[in-house]
């Protein structure tokens, strides 16, 4: 928790020669966080790392990238778009639940595993690109009934 409930901290941007390998579980967790850009060593956004970082608007995640924890963007209400990298190959359990104003979601994997409820009460949500081999179940993105379009793969439409 080295920088939770740090009301002063705005910005985090971790050079390329960072050494810095992983941003440890919880460690932002109800800061007021704006932006950030996530470190290239690091291959994985622990368990409840962004938890409640209401003021998150801007987040560059590292082109490495493998995992996304569990509620690890939990109710960052001022985030409005997330792309996720080539690399990443699971997003965790209700990853990215009550993001008010995300709007869309780009998912640049081919392979990725993405868990129960991970999008769900996102209400401004509109789009999402999703790669056609991507594991989905029902509720991934439960009651956002604003979803305008899901593209998969760039390459289809499905219009809700």
């Amino acid at each position: 928790e080295c920088f939770s409930l740090c009301d002063d901290l705005t910005t985090l941007d971790f050079s390329e020669n960072s050494k810095i390998e992983r941003i440890g579980q919880e460690c932002l967790k109800f800061s007021s966080i704006k932006k950030i850009k996530i470190p290239p060593q690091d291959l994985r956004i622990e368990d409840n790392t962004f938890f409640n970082c209401v003021s998150l608007e801007e987040i560059e995640l590292s082109k490495n990238l493998q995992i996304i924890g569990n509620s690890a963007f939990y109710n960052c209400k001022a985030l409005k778009k997330i792309v996720i990298p080539k690399s990443v190959e699971f997003i965790g359990l209700h990853a990215f639940v009550c993001n008010k104003s995300l709007k869309e979601v780009i998912i640049l994997s081919k392979l990725v595993r993405i868990q129960y409820g991970t999008f769900y009460s996102c209400p401004s949500l509109e789009q999402a690109v999703i790669p056609i081999s991507s594991q989905l179940s029902n509720s991934d993105f439960g009651d956002n009934v604003n979803v305008v379009r899901i593209k998969v793969d760039n390459i289809k439409s499905t219009y809700i």
